[in-house]
């Protein structure tokens, strides 16, 4: 997947940032990142995403261009809602 927009470079170590694919009660964090930088990232879904309806979300606690890190995490979600086929 891209994703295009601003300020959504995230910290790849740390397990609360990242791109998440979230369905109802269950999250998955997308591992395979392609690009990650601060207009762009490119993700490939996680094969453990079920079939079926969710929602895109991608976590950062990079503020700015990157150079400071904020301690709280910041969310942005794709408003839309994609479907994952097995």
């Amino acid at each position: 997947m891209e994703i295009l927009g601003s300020r959504l470079k995230f910290d790849p170590k740390d397990e609360e940032q990242g791109v998440f694919a979230v369905t109802g009660a269950k999250t998955v964090r997308c591992t395979s990142v392609v690009e990650n930088k601060p207009a762009r990232l490119i993700v490939i879904l996680d094969p453990t995403v079920e079939a079926g309806d969710f929602t895109l979300e991608v976590r950062t606690k990079v503020v700015g261009n990157g150079s400071k890190k904020s301690k709280t995490i910041k969310k942005g979600y794709y408003l839309k809602s994609l479907k994952a086929i097995v």
